[in-house]
């Protein structure tokens, strides 16, 4: 069955120098938006804006013979890629470890992938937090296994490196994603912020353009949005499904491709490549609430929320899911939330 989103909805926090009184008076879900510009002599004095660029490092390990090292690896014999880095964080270097036998003992019969960072200075203590993104790819680079995960990297004298990663990776997973070569290539993707230093604010000369009364298009194409994935009429057009819950007791909300992959690269992943969610066009979700699950979908059509619906639970569970699925503008608005 599908849910239907409640009516009136928060937008999303507004870009800069923004700043409205809104007043409500019609049927429609949104109300009708009368927007008043405040006196743009105080809007506009000494405004700034800082970009955040965050880094973006890959790196593509093929291993080969890896039937042989899978069959006859004891547990503790690794393998390590090229050491990279990023030019920008010259304090950081990266490379990846592999046990084909399981780091120790306890994880025979399973592979060990790690990510790891060293300090380039062993004098020198780096804390870098960072997500970093395992995939084992097939012959035509499409990915057969894949885990994300953020960790807290924190390499400190004399040893100078810290490690994160999978100590049990099943084996028949790695034997799928075998080639036929008998190849194993991994990719790896990481993604920090830079240094605090190196992130700049400039200023922003003030402008005095008038901002015309757009909020009724707005509105109606906000209607319009909400209606697409709630509207019973517009079912016949989806081409996903979500499921949501335990198995026995099901929620499922009918929804359009587009729309996930345009705000979410985890989900352009799921859909774009040789996996079950594209296989099926179905994505299971079983560990979050149905409520959580279409306050996010709801988010995706509209770029708002509903904050009656929003309660303190449903935030944090939605804020979890914004970091499951990278949409970091509902991850922020869920935030501003939790702290008001």
């Amino acid at each position: 069955m599908s849910e239907g989103p409640s009516q009136r909805l928060r937008s999303r926090p507004r870009g800069r120098g923004e700043s409205f009184s809104i007043s409500r008076g019609d049927s429609s879900p949104f109300g009708a938006h009368r927007l008043v510009r405040k006196s743009a002599t105080s809007l506009l004095t000494n405004e700034c804006v800082t970009n955040v660029e965050p880094v973006l490092l890959t790196q593509r390990w093929t291993v080969n013979n890896f039937s042989s090292l899978l069959k006859l690896s004891q547990p503790g014999l690794c393998l390590r890629s090229s050491v990279f880095k990023d030019p920008t964080m010259p304090d950081a270097c990266w490379q990846l470890c592999l046990y084909p036998g399981g780091k120790r003992p306890e994880n025979a019969n399973n592979v060990s992938l790690f990510l790891k960072m060293s300090a380039t200075s062993p004098l020198k203590e780096v804390v870098v937090k960072a997500e970093y993104r395992f995939f084992f790819l097939d012959e035509d680079d499409e990915i057969k296994f894949s885990n994300v995960n953020i960790g807290d990297f924190h390499a400190k004298p004399p040893k100078g490196g810290h490690s994160w990663g999978l100590r049990n990776i099943p084996r028949q997973k790695v034997q799928n994603s075998i080639r036929a070569d008998h190849s194993l290539v991994i990719s790896c993707t990481i993604e920090l912020l830079p240094d605090a230093g190196r992130i700049p604010c400039r200023r922003v000369e003030p402008n005095a353009l008038v901002i015309t009364d757009m909020a009724e298009v707005s509105r109606v194409h906000m209607d319009n949005e909400l209606a697409m994935f709630s509207g019973g009429e517009c079912t016949p057009y989806s081409d996903l499904s979500v499921a949501v819950g335990p198995e026995e007791d099901r929620v499922v909300f009918a929804v359009h491709k587009y729309k996930l992959i345009t705000h979410s690269d985890v989900f352009r992943a799921m859909l774009e490549h040789n996996m079950e969610e594209s296989k099926t066009n179905m994505i299971i979700i079983e560990e979050f609430s149905p409520t959580a699950v279409k306050i996010m979908l709801i988010f995706l059509y509209t770029g708002s929320v509903c904050p009656q619906e929003l309660e303190l639970e449903d935030a944090s569970d939605v804020m979890q899911l914004a970091e499951k699925y990278n949409i970091p503008a509902l991850k922020t608005m869920c935030e501003q939330d939790l702290i008001s």
